[in-house]
C-alpha cells in the first residue's frame, strides 16, 4: 500500500464510504470502512476545513499502518489517495481520524471513496 503524492483524483467514486458527512465538534472526527479490491485501484478521502481559522489534523490509517498527519489549514482541503504497490484493487480495514492540536471547534465537510 502507498500514499499516491498529488493525485486530487476526481474521478467518480465506484463506492463510496463517506458520504460528505457535515461534522461540527470539539470532540475528534472517526470513521472506519472496508475497502475491496472489485470497487477499485485507489481509495480517497477528502477533507475540508470549513472554519475561518484553525487547523485540523488528518490522519488515515488501514489496519495497523498509520500513514502519518496531514495538517488542513482553515478554509483549505486536505486530499489523499491510495493504491497497491502491486496495482491491484485496494483491500483493507481503514479508520479515518481528524483532531486539532489547540482543541478548537472543527467544522467539517468528510468523503472518502474507492475508485
Amino acid at each position: 500500500m502507498e500514499e499516491v503524492e498529488g493525485d486530487t483524483s476526481n474521478t467518480p467514486y465506484k463506492v463510496q464510504f463517506i458520504d460528505l458527512d457535515k461534522y461540527q465538534s470539539i470532540g475528534a472526527y472517526e470513521n472506519t470502512f472496508t475497502s475491496a479490491p472489485d470497487n477499485g485501484k485507489k481509495l480517497t478521502v477528502k477533507v475540508r476545513n470549513m472554519n475561518s481559522s484553525g487547523t485540523v489534523i488528518l490522519n488515515v490509517y488501514r489496519g495497523t499502518e498509520d500513514f502519518g498527519y496531514m495538517d488542513v489549514k482553515a478554509g483549505r482541503e486536505g486530499i489523499r489517495t491510495f493504491a497497491m504497490n502491486d496495482g491491484s484493487g485496494v483491500t483493507g480495514d481503514w479508520k479515518v481520524y481528524i483532531t486539532t492540536r489547540d482543541g478548537h471547534v472543527m467544522n467539517l465537510q468528510v468523503q472518502a471513496g474507492q475508485h
